[in-house]
């Protein structure tokens, strides 16, 4: 917070309006970011499942055509008829071809054993003693080889297009007989090979492909372990005449090694079991269902999206989709990832990842060890991370799991593109904002400059007015002093003139009774009136003191209406300078009207001492006169006492006069004293004022003072 309160103005308006523009960019930003990133995921896992459960679906179909066409074509009168002749021709082979066979036999060996030293060496992980594991002991074996492998004007992967040896033996017409219609099937619905086989003793009578595994036993001959051979037994051991059975992927010899499958289907005629029908699945045809013939991109899987099948192993049983793009990267992919050499060299030499590659990192089981059909999170066999959903297949004999699978760089390369752009907003509005700001809070900072000058400026002239108020405040004060004090001293002449005024008419009763006693007195009373004269020229020059220190209160009371006057206009002054500060000269404004009101008081205060003043003057005027008065008829009584006593009665009346005049100078005197008194009270007032306004001129000066820290404060925050 104290380092906030430092900050200056224009760094404080730049960080509120960051605030106004990006909490609330942030707040909708964010809450758009989270709803589409839902919809995204939700998008991509929709996709994926539904490629997924779409391959699913067409491997399930495609399979149980492959069912329907193994039954159906195990029924077909052509294949029953096709098998029995087969059957009955190979046995007669030895029996018919024999002089034939022995006529050449060590050159016809020759060849044949040259086409296993070809299949040895392009068959990975052949053992060393293949040729003699793999080399045929029954001699019908070698002389059907010979006539359709070994001796056939075909190369090697074309031999199906032998349609029959030319040598004169039952089973070549036969071969010729019925090759070319399954030939015709095997090419129409896309599969590898198809065999016929003997139930009794195993033999493959026929195949279409020719390879070395053609007029083997698959009960007692080198390749009676293979998978063949279990979907071969599978049937055997059936009775159901629509019975069909599929082999699970495995390495297979004569395809070199590499990963075969199969169906077999029983052949029936009437009730008699007369042999199986075999199909060898191609991995064409199950490599195009899993990427829709090579169109990736058609169907929505972008870039890197794929789907393939897996067994229980978690071995690949289709082909990677980038093994089928672009074999040389995807093979330097493998390496990269620590891919064992022999799996790439495996790879490389099959020409597959089929029963190679492993993906075991990839897929997610339950506590049975059925895969988890949803959408996941995981790394695939390239370590790079992907989103994949999984399902297994529903196939009789088989144990596969199909997996639909794409990077997640691409499957959220909208949500990145969104984000991206969310963040390049945010940017840009910071952009914006900094700059508006930086105009606006220099544009503010400007007027508040101007401001602040014009709070400096004034409150400089009102620090300089109300200096001259307080030096005026204090003038009236020491002024209001010595008025006060002076009123003081004429306050206690006064109460000696009251005294004396009261001794005088103490006097003037005595002479009463003196001249009531008669002429006897008449020297006492003429003695009484010399006295009495002394004391009326006292009397009269104290009156006369009084009327001088009178004209000074008149003096003194204009020398403060004229302060007053002057207050009064320095607080106009004040107040106009305040209206001119504005909304900061409020409290000035109050102040100098309270000045002024202290003012008005003050004059008014002293025009009543002028008016006391003014009686006092004209009662002093009237005492003045009586003791005129009195001395003349002193002096006179004087006279008529010297000259005769018969003037007695005049000099009582004049006694009674003087008594009468001195009593009424008492009470004139005393009066005075009062008026004296309350001038004293309205002078005390009029000090309390000119103190109150010094205050307020102090309280004025402070304020102002703090207004000169606070407009500096401000332009240092600016």
């Amino acid at each position: 917070m104290a380092l906030f309160i430092k900050i200056n103005l224009r760094t404080k308006l730049i960080i509120l309006f960051l605030l106004l523009g990006l909490v609330p960019f942030m707040i909708i930003g964010s809450y758009s970011y989270v709803k589409a990133s839902r919809s995204i995921r939700q998008s991509v896992k929709n996709q994926l499942t539904f490629i997924m459960e779409t391959r699913k679906e067409q491997l399930e179909r495609h399979f149980r055509l492959m069912s329907r066409q193994a039954v159906t074509m195990a029924d077909n009168k052509a294949i029953i008829d096709a098998m029995e002749e087969f059957t009955s021709a190979f046995s007669k082979v030895e029996r018919e071809l024999s002089p034939l066979y022995d006529a050449s036999a060590t050159t016809n060996e020759e060849s044949l054993k040259s086409r296993y030293v070809y299949q040895k060496e392009h068959t990975d992980g052949a053992p060393e003693n293949a040729l003699e594991t793999w080399w045929p002991k029954n001699k019908t074996t070698r002389i059907l080889q010979h006539l359709y492998i070994s001796s056939s004007p075909y190369q090697i992967g074309n031999k199906n297009k032998y349609i029959a040896s030319p040598d004169p033996s039952t089973y070549s017409k036969v071969h010729r007989k019925y090759h070319p219609t399954i030939l015709s099937f095997l090419e129409k619905f896309g599969y590898y090979d198809i065999f016929l086989v003997e139930p009794k003793t195993g033999y493959i009578v026929y195949t279409n492909s020719k390879e070395v595994d053609f007029a083997t036993s698959l009960l007692n001959g080198p390749y009676s372990n293979t998978n063949i051979a279990k979907a071969f037994e599978a049937a055997l051991a059936s009775k159901d005449k629509d019975f069909v059975t599929f082999a699970d992927f495995a390495p297979y010899a004569p395809s070199y090694n590499v990963s075969a499958a199969f169906v077999a289907a029983t052949i029936y005629d009437g009730d008699q079991k007369v042999g199986v029908l075999i199909f060898q699945i191609s991995l064409k045809k199950i490599n195009d269902i899993m990427t829709s013939y090579k169109s990736w991109e058609k169907i929505g899987m972008g870039k890197t999206g794929e789907s393939y099948i897996v067994d229980p192993d978690l071995d690949m049983h289709s082909d990677a989709r980038m093994f089928i793009e672009d074999p040389a990267e995807f093979l330097r992919k493998l390496k990269l990832v620590g891919t064992p050499q022999e799996t790439i060299d495996k790879i490389k030499k099959n020409n597959t990842t089929i029963d190679i590659l492993k993906v075991k990192e990839h897929i997610k089981q339950d506590a049975n060890g059925v895969a988890r059909q949803d959408v996941d999170r995981g790394v695939n066999y390239l370590h790079d991370k992907v989103l994949f959903t999984q399902a297994p297949l529903k196939i009789e004999g088989l144990q596969w799991i199909v997996v639909a699978a794409m990077n997640e760089d691409e499957a959220f390369a909208t949500l990145n593109s969104l984000n991206i752009m969310m963040w390049s907003l945010g940017i840009t509005l910071v952009l914006i904002i900094v700059g508006v700001g930086l105009y606006w809070a220099r544009n503010i900072g400007r007027s508040l400059n101007l401001i602040v000058n014009d709070i400096t400026t004034t409150s400089s002239e009102l620090a300089t007015t109300i200096n001259q108020h307080e030096r005026v405040a204090k003038q009236q004060a020491v002024s209001v002093n010595e008025t006060t004090t002076t009123m003081d001293e004429l306050t206690s002449s006064a109460r000696q003139s009251a005294e004396q005024a009261e001794s005088s008419a103490l006097g003037t009763e005595k002479a009463m009774a003196i001249a009531e006693g008669g002429n006897a007195t008449v020297n006492k009373m003429l003695n009484g009136m010399l006295n009495l004269k002394d004391k009326v020229r006292a009397v009269a020059e104290h009156i006369l003191h009084l009327s001088e220190q009178t004209g000074q209160i008149g003096k003194i009371t204009g020398l403060v209406t004229d302060f007053a006057s002057e207050t009064k206009m320095l607080a106009m002054n004040a107040a106009v300078e305040a209206v001119k500060a504005g909304e900061h000269g409020t409290g000035f404004s109050v102040v100098a009207m309270e000045i002024r009101k202290l003012a008005d008081e003050s004059k008014k205060a002293v025009d009543q001492i002028n008016a006391l003043v003014n009686d006092i003057r004209k009662a002093t005027d009237m005492t003045v006169m009586v003791t005129e008065d009195g001395t003349k008829t002193v002096e006179e009584e004087m006279a008529l006492v010297q000259k005769t006593a018969d003037s007695f009665n005049g000099v009582l009346f004049a006694v009674k006069s003087s008594f009468e005049s001195s009593k009424q100078i008492f009470l004139n005197i005393k009066q005075q004293s009062l008026a004296i008194s309350q001038v004293v009270e309205a002078m005390s007032s009029i000090n309390i004022g000119a103190k109150e306004t010094s205050s307020g001129i102090s309280q004025t000066k402070v304020a102002i003072q703090k207004l000169n820290e606070v407009s500096q404060n401000l332009k240092d925050m600016i």
